[in-house]
């Protein structure tokens, strides 16, 4: 016999998130979002009649306190509690996310978000902070490749090869910090790097001559550092303790790349802007958004879009040089009719 016992909101949140999954996986931290979002939900939907004493609402909490009225409550507690209004969008969204699975595999009869009139936000979307000028990025990765005076047991070779994998490849700063010695491909006629991106999936870099260069260079000085025979299962990148390079620590290099160039710092992760700018240079340079979009491994082309928002000057210089908008001025206003 089925279970006349509602879900509770943990089971419904795992139920939906498997369905979710499957076929392309989601990344352990995409997963902790969607647990922080619905445990927050939960929170401000416990009370004295649901266990609000309990120490994890989302357990005892079930799909049937989903009603329009409840959830507008939540959310609005959510915002009480000075929630920033990006967090409060990604809890609304994976909120709607849920419900709509819940209402489709018969677990709720009304879905309380579009009951309570509150379809999912739009938001905006920000424009990628990159480095416009190439002789600012010449002078970063110059300083990449110079014994930084003010660094403790510097190592240039492994900073320009990390520059020149971020700049070369367009890779992610968390795929960089993941790199495994085996996915390292580079004695063969057309070297290249397998990169594990978001959701697991899998993308094969090539790689140019100049970048293949750099990590042999690096690699080499890497055993001579290490003093042992390296595994395929090493991480390739370490800081100068031999330990794996964190995310934090490249973004810390990075940063010091900038600073002693002069050049200004990027806001955000100063790391992704080398992505964020090499993007833009193929933008800008005419290629198509489908050959960007694997290049970033985008699985969506509306991510890559977004580059063609930021160089939208490019993009109007561009159709205005086309025949058809000269011919269109001429025959402007003041500007006369065809013969």
């Amino acid at each position: 016999m089925p279970d006349p016992r509602p879900l509770t909101l943990a089971e419904a949140l795992e139920a939906w998130l498997t369905v979710r999954s499957a076929g392309r996986g989601l990344s352990a931290n995409t997963l902790r979002a969607y647990r922080r979002d619905i445990a927050a939900v939960a929170e401000q939907l416990a009370g004295p009649d649901t266990g609000g004493d309990q120490e994890k609402p989302v357990d005892h909490v079930t799909v049937d306190h989903l009603t329009p009225e409840a959830v507008v409550r939540a959310l609005a507690g959510v915002q009480q509690g000075g929630a920033a209004p990006a967090t409060r969008a990604r809890i609304r969204g994976t909120l709607a996310a849920m419900c709509a699975h819940l209402l489709w595999e018969g677990h709720l009869t009304v879905d309380p978000m579009s009951a309570a009139g509150l379809e999912r936000p739009k938001q905006p979307r920000s424009l990628p902070r990159y480095t416009e000028r190439d002789t600012e990025i010449a002078r970063v990765l110059a300083m990449a490749a110079t014994r930084d005076p003010a660094g403790r047991m510097a190592w240039p070779e492994r900073d320009i090869a990390l520059a020149a994998l971020l700049a070369g490849t367009e890779i992610r700063a968390s795929e960089l910090c993941g790199l495994r010695l085996r996915d390292l491909v580079v004695d063969i006629e057309d070297p290249y790097v397998r990169v594990t991106g978001k959701g697991g999936a899998a993308r094969d870099c090539p790689l140019p001559p100049e970048v293949t260069a750099t990590l042999q260079d690096y690699l080499a000085i890497r055993r001579q550092r290490t003093g042992r025979r390296a595994r395929q299962d090493d991480p390739v990148w370490l800081n100068s303790r031999g330990e794996p390079l964190s995310p934090a620590a490249l973004d810390h290099h990075v940063r010091r790349w900038y600073a002693r160039a002069g050049v200004p710092i990027p806001r955000g992760a100063a790391a992704h802007a080398f992505r964020h700018t090499v993007a833009m240079q193929l933008i800008n340079r005419g290629e198509p958004v489908n050959v960007v979009q694997a290049l970033l491994g985008h699985a969506s082309l509306s991510s890559t879009q977004i580059y063609i928002r930021a160089g939208g000057h490019h993009v109007r210089e561009a159709a205005d040089g086309l025949p058809v908008r000269q011919q269109l001025r001429k025959i402007g206003p003041g500007g006369g009719q065809p013969a």
